[in-house]
């Protein structure tokens, strides 16, 4: 006999049940599939800008996951209306994240998600950054994808006095 007779039918079920659980287990994995992004600006990667702002077109979840974010990288995010008047316009940054569709995957669906800094006073883009993630359900497919298209946002420096 050979080594391949001698294995019981309770022992390959027991493999093949424990395949069909490792397949399960990484169809709940998040996965991050694209995370990019690029400075437009040299003062974002030198001195950087201190203060953001978060567009109001920005939906709810994906609104509170930039702020989230941008706080942990230091930004101090101003709330809606007039900035305070010790804050010149030039030194403020206008964040935007946009779905930017959803993409097809072998075990479900991924969101897209692209995002974009604007100066406030000239209006030029300073960053663009795009996500794409897939979650357990869909209102994590889009935080992690804004998260992933601010990933290489830079850490904000305090302004020089």
């Amino acid at each position: 006999m050979t080594g391949f007779e001698m294995h019981d039918t309770g022992s390959r079920s027991a493999r093949i049940a424990a395949l069909a659980a490792v397949l399960l287990i990484a169809g709940c994995v998040s996965t991050v599939f694209e995370s990019t992004g690029t400075v437009m600006h040299p003062q974002l990667k030198s001195t950087g800008w201190q203060y953001v702002r978060v567009s109001p077109g920005s939906d709810g979840a994906t609104a509170e996951t930039m702020r989230t974010h941008l706080t942990g990288k230091g930004y101090v995010i101003l709330a809606d209306g007039a900035a305070p008047q010790s804050v010149p316009r030039a030194t403020v940054v206008v964040f935007d994240c946009r779905s930017a569709g959803t993409t097809g995957r072998p075990n479900g669906w991924s969101q897209k998600v692209q995002c974009t800094a604007t100066e406030q006073g000239s209006g030029k883009m300073v960053y663009l950054g795009r996500g794409d993630y897939m979650g357990s359900t869909p209102s994590d497919d889009f935080r992690g994808a804004t998260e992933a298209a601010l990933a290489s946002v830079p850490r904000a420096r305090m302004a020089r006095r």
